[in-house]
């Protein structure tokens, strides 16, 4: 939805307007309309939907609530949420990366990488594996 959303503003409004600015999300919510009407979506991500089309972000996965919902209907796997973890416990990313959860600063966690000991922000919502010290 949202790369047609992009689609129909070009063909409406050429380059004249912001990437992700009122066009946009207008043209969103109006395409994602027809959706929800059909009730295709399980019950809860349809009732998130017609919340978030209404203004939709730039990038769906800065959206912990929807992310979060979605999440419920993926295959199971070993992979848990980052906030999911203590403070100061040990995890890796899909990159096979080691890193040590840190504290929360606003949205996102201050993660230390063991190798490197270099700092990134890490949403909380990213898919961890859970490691042990040894």
């Amino acid at each position: 939805m949202h790369e047609i959303a992009h689609l129909t503003c070009y063909r409406k409004y050429s380059k004249n307007i912001l990437p992700h600015g009122q066009e946009w999300k207008s043209e969103f919510n109006f395409h994602m309309k027809y959706f929800l009407e059909m009730n295709i979506f399980p019950e809860e991500l349809n009732n998130y939907m017609k919340l978030y089309s209404v203004s939709p972000s730039a990038a769906s996965c800065t959206d912990v609530r929807l992310l979060k919902i979605l999440k419920k209907y993926d295959d199971p796997s070993d992979y848990i949420h980052l906030e999911e973890l203590n403070e100061n416990q040990i995890f890796s990313l899909r990159d096979s990366r080691r890193y040590i959860k840190g504290k929360k600063l606003r949205k996102r966690f201050l993660c230390t990488e063991i190798g490197t000991g270099k700092k990134f922000l890490i949403s909380p919502v990213a898919d961890v594996i859970r490691e042990s010290l040894f």
